[in-house]
This record gives structure tokens, C-alpha cells and sequence, in this order.
């Protein structure tokens, strides 16, 4: 009982702080149009030793990752400045920790290349089959074709994460391991598509720059490639919109999943797909699967009632 009344008020005490910090953003946020495309400091949630299990037996680990704002230096002077992403990994991760998900949040200066690999590598590491991996990745995403090939990419604070390491870093998870992606960045049904090329572009966290050898849908297709389901927030081609309360597809799945918290992973995409909000047309949010995804996955509760003791 002590131990639980502790986690309660360790995420009563995080509600708060999460509060405080959102309403400050929105009151600080200059005013931009209300449908801003997204194209082309950190927070860690308080840690355990180890990751808790929930009361279904599996653990559950969460990183959020957020940048309204880029190290121009990277970017060739552009600071790629939005409203809103900030907000919206604050909100999933006030979200998440309220039901037990240990959550990192990671934000501008503190979203760079080598702390989200980092972070993800911790999760695989920790992770095992059954187990659960949320992450969220709210800002800009670009898209550039090469030789015939297009080529989507995570823009992180100090630099580009292309396609192939993306996919490279999430077959480092054990087989077995669930993995929801929500990307509410431009372009970003394109991510998980078929990629019929090796890779062209510098590597950050796979194999060296000079193996050719190494294709990213032959890691996908792999029986050992984990069971991912990413719900992105707009079609490969389209961009994905940001206002100053905050993404337009990130705010529809936090409402969706505040309103029933025990609605399964399909029933969430669904309730925030119909959200009146989101602009058909200009953003078509997309349900992507890759490697072996079970109905067990897709019809599985995000929030099992509690975490075990």
C-alpha cells in the first residue's frame, strides 16, 4: 500500500508540474495561423530501477520526444521554430505516467541524435517479447527523393535521422516486443513504405556509411523484426498541422484516449481518426504495420487496469 500510495503522488506531484509548464507554453506561445504545417530542453519523467509490470505481466516504457524549435547550425540557419509539439509530448507524457507507463520526455536542445538513439536503445535493451514500447515524435519530418527513391526523415534538434536508421534502430527490440509509433510530422505515412534501394544517406546509429549491404525492408520482413504499428499523423505526401494548442492529430489521440482509457489500440486510432478537427483531405491520418503484428496487438487494451506490485 505505501509503495502505491507513493507512485500516486509521484504522478499526482508530475500532473501538476505538467500543468503548469503546459499553460505557461500556451500563454507564451506567439500567435501563429491555426493550421501550421510541420515540414521541412529535455524532461526525464522520474525513473525506477527497473521497468514495473503491469497487471496484465508485461512492462510498458514510453519516450516522447518534441522540438519547436531546431539548432540552426544543423539546418543551415533555419530554426524550424512551431507552436505546439512541446505541448504535445507533455500532454502524452502527463498521459502515459498517469497510468503507470514509465516515460521519458525529451524536448528541443535535449532531442538530439545521440539521446533519442540512446533512449531507444535503453528500451530495446529492457524490453522483451510481450512487452510494450510507446514512442511519440512531434515536430518537423522532411522527405527528399534520391535517384528515384524518396526518403523520409525525423528532424531532430541537431540533425536529420533518415528512413533506413529509423527502421535500423527499432530492429534492435527482441522479437515479440509491441511497438506503437506516433509520428505527427509531415510526410510521415512515407516512413515505414517499402524500400526497394540500399541506403544512400549518412548512417547515425546503423551499420557503417560504406555498407551497402544493408536494406532496411529486408530488416522489416525479417521474422525477427519486432511487431510495430505506427499511427501517423498524415499521408507520405501531405503535411501535418500544428496550432498553438497544440498538433492537430497528437491533440485527437489525447482526447480519444482520455475519454476512454480502456478502449484497445484499433478503437484508439479509430475515435481520434473521426475527430472533427482533423482536415480531410490536407491531413489523412495512417494506420501502418510492420513485421508480424498479432490481433492480440491490434485488439489489445493501451491501459491494462494497474501496475503490478
Amino acid at each position: 500500500m505505501d509503495r502505491m500510495n507513493e507512485i500516486e503522488r509521484r504522478i499526482e506531484e508530475r500532473q501538476r508540474e505538467i500543468d503548469r509548464r503546459i499553460a505557461e507554453r500556451m500563454q507564451g506561445c506567439f500567435r501563429q495561423p491555426d493550421s501550421m504545417p510541420k515540414t521541412s530542453g529535455g524532461v526525464d519523467m522520474p525513473q525506477k530501477a527497473s521497468v514495473p509490470k503491469s497487471s496484465d505481466g508485461t512492462r510498458r516504457m514510453a519516450l516522447c520526444v518534441g522540438m519547436d524549435r531546431l539548432d540552426a547550425t544543423a539546418y543551415g540557419g533555419w530554426e524550424g521554430v512551431l507552436s505546439g509539439c512541446i505541448i504535445d509530448v507533455l500532454r502524452f507524457g502527463r498521459l502515459f505516467e498517469s497510468h503507470g507507463v514509465q516515460t521519458k520526455v525529451l524536448e528541443n536542445a535535449n532531442a538530439t541524435i545521440a539521446n533519442v538513439g540512446q533512449a531507444m536503445a535503453d528500451a530495446a535493451a529492457a524490453l522483451t517479447e510481450g512487452d510494450l514500447f510507446m514512442m511519440v515524435v512531434s515536430g518537423h519530418g522532411g522527405r527528399e527523393n534520391v535517384n528515384g527513391r524518396n526518403h523520409e526523415n525525423w528532424c531532430l534538434y541537431d540533425g536529420c535521422v533518415w528512413d533506413d536508421d529509423i527502421i535500423g534502430a527499432f530492429s534492435a527490440f527482441q522479437p515479440g516486443v509491441r511497438i506503437l509509433v506516433i509520428n505527427d510530422q509531415c510526410h510521415r505515412g512515407g516512413v515505414f513504405l517499402e524500400k526497394a534501394a540500399p541506403p544512400c544517406r549518412a548512417r547515425y546509429w546503423g551499420v557503417g556509411v560504406t555498407d551497402a549491404a544493408w536494406m532496411a525492408e529486408t530488416a522489416v520482413k525479417d521474422s525477427s523484426f519486432p511487431m510495430l504499428v505506427q499511427f501517423a499523423g498524415c499521408r507520405a505526401e501531405q503535411m501535418s498541422l500544428a496550432g498553438n494548442e497544440g498538433s492537430t492529430w497528437s491533440l485527437a489521440l489525447v482526447r480519444a484516449l482520455e475519454a476512454q482509457p480502456g478502449c484497445t489500440f484499433r478503437d484508439w486510432f479509430d475515435r481520434a481518426f473521426i475527430d472533427k478537427t482533423l482536415q480531410r483531405g490536407r491531413q489523412d491520418p495512417q494506420w501502418v504495420e510492420k513485421g508480424q503484428v498479432t490481433d492480440d496487438f491490434r485488439n489489445g487494451v493501451v491501459f491494462p487496469a494497474e501496475v503490478g506490485r
